[in-house]
């Protein structure tokens, strides 16, 4: 499909790191993944990295969205949108 991305997501809190799956073909992932972080202090903010994987070339930097502890929780972890900021 023209402009559509292979997007995943790199998430960063303080010195932890994870990477989601990418997901062919698409403009409205939906991951559905878990992932455990150890939260020392709820001043930190998650850091979400967009990208746009390639078998080619290099992986494009799409861009990337914070959040706070509390937003997380009140979405009861899941179905939480926000919005990329592009770079």
């Amino acid at each position: 499909t023209i402009n559509a991305m292979d997007p995943y997501v790199i998430l960063k809190v303080s010195n932890q790191v994870a990477e989601t799956r990418f997901i062919p073909n698409t403009m409205n992932p939906v991951w559905n993944e878990t992932y455990d972080f150890l939260c020392a202090d709820f001043d930190q903010r998650p850091m979400f990295e967009v990208w746009d994987y390639d078998t080619l070339n290099f992986d494009s930097f799409v861009g990337r969205a914070a959040c706070s502890w509390r937003e997380i929780f009140d979405s009861g972890f899941r179905g939480l949108w926000l919005n990329i900021h592009l770079e």
